[in-house]
Formats: C-alpha cells, structure tokens, sequence
C-alpha cells in the first residue's frame, strides 16, 4: 500500500498542492481541455502495431508506419469519396513521391540510431565514471579506517567495546570510519540518513551528535547482520515465509520513511511558495487548517502541532 501511495505522489506530484498545475490559470484550463483523458488511442496504435508485426516480420517500419496511418486516417472512405479523375491523380502523386517517402525514412532512422548510439555511449562513460568514483570511496573509507588503526565492527557489543577504549577526541572519528565502511565497501541496507553526518528537516540542518551517530551505527548492523554471523538457511535450501517476514517489514518500513519524506518535501515547498502571498494578506489564513511549530519551555524540542486558525 505504502509503495502504491508513493508511485501516485511521485506521478501526480504537479497536480497536488505546492505542484506546478496545482490551481492552473484559465489559459492553461482552455489549453488542457482538448488533451485525451486517456491513452487508448496511442495503445491502439501499438496494439495494431503488434498485430503488423506478428503478421508481417519482414516488412519495414516505414510500411508499418504507412499501414497504420491507412487505417486511423480513414485513408480509403477518403478515397472514396472522390472522383475518379481526382482519385487517380492523388495516385500517381504518391507512387512518384514514395522514392522521396524512402528516403527521409531513412535520414530519419539514421538521426535516430544516432541519437541511440550517443545515448548508449554516454551511459557507458556515466557507468564507468560511477565506478571509478565507487572505486575510490572504497579505497578512501578503507584508507580512513587503517589510519585510526581499526577493524570493522561487526556486532553491537564490539561497537560499545571499542567506544569505551578509545580516547574522546577519536571516537566521533571512529564511528565516521565505519560508517563509510557500512556505506561504500560492505555496501550495507538502510536509510539514507543512518550513513550522513547531517541531515535537512524542514529547511533546518542537524547535525548529528556522537550518541546519534552510534545509534545509526548499531541499526546498520543489525540491518545487515551477515557480516556478524552467517545467515541460517532453511531446510533443504527452501526461503520460508518466516525467513522473508523481516526483510518484508524492513522494505514497508523503508517505503513508508520515503513516502513521509516525500510528504515533507511537498510541505516545504508549499510553504516557500505561500509565505509570500501569506505575508501580503494575512487575513487569507481565516479558516485554513495550519501546523504551528511549538518549543516547549526549558527544551530545545521542536514539534508540529495541527490547528486552525479562527480570527
């Protein structure tokens, strides 16, 4: 449920608020009133198109193009209607234009195989330059971690160990070390911000402490407890439903976290988009349902609080 909400608010993002065609002028409305409702025309197109091609393998895209043009246009109703002077001079145009038909096809083709080539090439370079930029974070991280002359922690207790051993000056440089580790070599699951030293709520960077950053440190860990103890395979190598049930509460738990830091990212933009016009009349507020920030007394905690403001 939460991976279809998201796919929605993903595609749908420009219609709901803070979106770009969110309250459209009235020439956008006057533009967009002829635009289909739906796509069956473009599928009917490619369903005739299969069809063709099933009946037809050997022919062109050119005469698949023309075949379909033939039979959307009402090319031969068209036809029909006219005379036959008229109909056999409409003929003879277009058996002496097909030579000049051809040949754009193909200086069509050849621009697009181009294009396709050059899309290829540059996803390539973009491959290569991904791993060579993976490459070198992995040799950075590893690099760090030999420099603090440490190991990879690999369970929870061996983290709190190690903290306790260590200088505090080193500690918060420790557990950087590993998490880079986590991040680039061991290529451990989890949450974007678990592997950051910061992170963006509502505008605002946090950073994080050494307490939150060990907290990050030991959920990566027990996320990704294959690198502690092997992992327990089932009789006769069968995946039961009981072996899946983490790993599935841990994908809608990750979807869930992506759908809220969609909704907060949509929020922010509401509001850098409003405050504007909000500012010029105030008044405008008068029964809109608001989330004031509150800060309790003798605490930096800062939390939302839903109302709706009356006068």
């Amino acid at each position: 449920m939460h991976g279809l909400l998201l796919i929605l608010e993903r595609q749908a993002h420009d219609q709901l608020p803070g979106g770009k065609y969110s309250n459209p002028s009235e020439s956008v409305k006057n533009i967009s009133s002829t635009v289909p409702s739906t796509n069956m025309a473009s599928e009917q197109d490619f369903a005739v198109l299969d069809l063709l091609v099933r009946s037809k393998p050997h022919a062109t895209k050119l005469a698949y193009e023309a075949l379909i043009m033939w039979q959307h246009n009402g090319t031969l109703a068209w036809l029909q209607g006219k005379s036959e002077e008229k109909k056999h001079k409409l003929m003879e145009n277009a058996r002496k234009g097909a030579g000049e038909a051809q040949a754009r096809y193909k200086e069509r083709r050849k621009i697009l195989q181009e294009r396709k080539l050059e899309k290829l090439k540059k996803k390539q370079s973009d491959k290569e330059e991904s791993a060579q930029k993976a490459q070198h974070q992995k040799v950075k991280a590893l690099s760090n971690l030999t420099k603090l002359g440490l190991s990879v922690w690999t369970t929870v207790e061996e983290v709190d160990n190690k903290i306790a051993e260590m200088e505090e000056n080193d500690q918060k440089d420790a557990v950087l070390a590993q998490l880079n580790v986590q991040k680039f070599v061991l290529l451990s699951k989890g949450q974007r911000h678990l592997f950051q030293q910061t992170q963006t709520v509502n505008g605002e960077k946090i950073i994080f402490d050494l307490p939150t950053l060990v907290s990050h440190l030991k959920q990566i860990i027990v996320q990704n407890p294959g690198l502690s103890e092997p992992q327990q395979s089932s009789k006769h190598g069968i995946t039961t439903r009981e072996d899946l049930r983490p790993k599935v509460l841990g994908q809608k738990k990750l979807l869930k976290q992506k759908v809220q830091d969609w909704r907060d990212k949509l929020v922010i933009k509401q509001q850098k988009d409003l405050l504007p016009n909000l500012l010029k009349q105030p008044q405008s507020l008068v029964g809109r349902r608001v989330r004031h920030k509150v800060v309790e007394e003798d605490s930096d905690e800062v939390f939302g609080v839903k109302a709706q403001c009356l006068t």
